[in-house]
């Protein structure tokens, strides 16, 4: 109960033990750490087989250890270790707001309860909140008990290296069982010990007998050796790890970005590499402008190591439990937490992803709500997507919202409106692509784009749609400067704000510069629908 409230039955924090044993178990010298400097010491206490047993509680309901000092409960999680009197670790949690899985109940009054007693993953997937209206179910069976093994493979969520040392950190604690040496391989050499750290059963430390090389991708790989407590176990485990390095200029586009979240949602922003570096992203910096100067604001350190591999994403939020439970995450892993981001306001703002000193911008995107396409109801909860990494983050028309079909966003996977650009007209110097667009929502072809390469800069052009009868449909730009080339596109809607009548349409380009050269461009697309 980490956040008690006087509306339920319980107004004081606490933590309930349970014995799963058959034999009673003495908890004299046992602490509790809860990740402060001063660990919770039980005096006295005997927890019965099958038994329960209460911390941080000042009422006689029912068995209550002696300790000295009380654990410090926070509501939006911390980690909290059992040690036995020799210091070896009997159980850990690290319990987070995002388990409740009931924005109500998380805002206080109610406890987190353990599922399945007999499930030993200690995550998410077996904890959730109190069912019961009293708020709470000490000194008995939880109210939400209820049958959930694990069947799940432990997954891992990090690694490090450091010289011929490798770590890898899982969701779950893991089987002593089968880590022999012979057990595992990669690329960089011998395999010479393999342990699993004794305060945390969570991380595997590999030793070689060669140092890891920066900027270099190795393959590792474990033949039936990596298993949870519960006996599910990998036949082959592979990871590609590396040592990665600053990232430079271009190295690192920004993808996608939301700025304005589903009720209960977070802000996310999500990054690309495009080169053939591995990126160490610990050190780099996210950031946003503000609008009124242009200037830097306030900048936000990525403190965590992580390596973000050639043509891969990651995802950058304050909480990423919250955006995998809004939204489809190919990779669960390929989250960064951030303890706080820069503000992205719901109108319009900028993201910026800078190096370690602050000073060089990776890359950097303005964005403004008008970016969406127009025919959406509401873009609360819908991001923006680059629709190419290979174009400029700041030509407006690479950019589109999410597909309806995938839920309006992409955390950590290829974008739903992405396109290679790829056009057997290129040589032109107007070209429009799809042939036929759908503006469904669907994710494929859903806007029209219209490319263009000018002889030069400088040209101001007039951009038209008209149907198979002649009839203006939508002036789409008026007197809009071109660069030397670049991208437009349409949404499928008229003038009046409506999508248009499936059909053949006529785009128009009429372009000049100051000295007076001018000239009209045209192509045909069709606007077509799925029957």
């Amino acid at each position: 109960m980490a956040r008690p409230n006087e509306f339920t039955e319980f107004t004081e924090e606490y933590i309930e033990l349970y014995n799963r044993t058959e034999h009673a178990i003495d908890l004299a010298g046992w602490t509790l750490d809860h990740s402060t400097k001063t660990p919770v010491r039980i005096t006295s206490g005997t927890i019965a087989a099958q038994g329960y047993m209460m911390l941080n509680y000042s009422d006689t309901l029912c068995n209550v250890a002696k300790t000295v000092g009380t654990a410090t409960l926070t509501d939006k999680g911390k980690q909290l270790t059992l040690l036995d009197p020799y210091n070896v670790m009997v159980a850990r949690v690290a319990y987070s707001n995002t388990w409740y899985g009931d924005a109500g109940k998380s805002e206080g009054g109610y406890s987190l309860e353990k599922i399945d007693l007999n499930n030993l993953e200690e995550n998410e997937h077996n904890w959730t909140a109190c069912p019961d209206e009293r708020g709470g179910s000490p000194c008995g069976a939880n109210a939400a008990a209820a049958s959930n093994p694990d069947t799940r493979l432990p997954i891992c969520t990090r690694y490090n290296i450091a010289g011929n040392v490798l770590t890898l950190t899982f969701d779950e604690a893991l089987s002593l069982e089968f880590l022999q040496p012979q057990n595992f391989n990669c690329d960089v050499g011998t395999v010479l010990t393999v342990t699993c750290l004794p305060q945390d059963p969570m991380t595997l430390r590999i030793e070689f007998d060669h140092n890891f090389v920066s900027n270099h991708a190795y393959v590792f790989n474990a033949h039936d050796a990596i298993a949870d407590l519960q006996g599910n176990q990998y036949e082959d485990f592979e990871l590609s790890i590396g040592m990665g390095v600053a990232a430079q200029k271009g190295d690192v586009v920004i993808n996608e970005i939301l700025f304005n979240p589903k009720s209960g949602g977070v802000d996310f922003v999500e990054l690309y590499n495009l080169s053939d570096n591995l990126i160490e992203m610990k050190g780099h910096k996210i950031a946003n402008r503000k609008v009124a100067t242009g200037d830097l604001d306030k900048a936000y350190t990525i403190s965590e190591s992580y390596i973000l591999m050639p043509q891969q994403y990651v995802v950058l939020c304050t909480q990423p439990a919250v955006v995998q439970e809004h939204y489809h995450c190919e990779q669960p892993t390929a989250f960064i937490a951030m303890p706080t981001m820069p503000s992205y306001p719901n109108t319009e703002g900028c993201a910026a992803f800078l190096d370690s000193t602050g000073t060089v911008v990776v890359d950097e995107f303005y964005y403004t709500e008008k970016m969406h396409i127009s025919w959406l109801t509401s873009t609360k909860g819908v991001s923006l997507e680059r629709i190419s990494p290979l174009r400029p983050a700041s030509e407006a028309a690479n950019w589109i919202s999410a597909a309806q079909v995938v839920g309006f966003a992409t955390p950590t996977y290829q974008n739903s409106q992405y396109s290679s650009s790829q056009n057997d007209d290129a040589q032109d110097v107007m070209t429009v692509h799809p042939k036929t667009f759908s503006p469904d929502g669907d994710g494929t072809d859903d806007v029209l784009f219209i490319d263009y390469t000018m002889p030069d800069v400088g040209y101001v052009a007039n951009v038209s749609i008209y149907d198979a009868s002649g009839r203006l449909v939508k002036d789409l730009h008026k007197n809009v400067l071109l660069g030397k080339d670049g991208r437009l596109l349409w949404d499928g809607i008229n003038q009046q704000g409506n999508l248009a009548h499936i059909g053949i349409y006529l785009i128009v380009m009429e372009v000049h510069n100051q000295s007076g050269k001018a000239k009209t461009y045209k192509k045909t697309a069709v606007l077509g629908a799925k029957l």
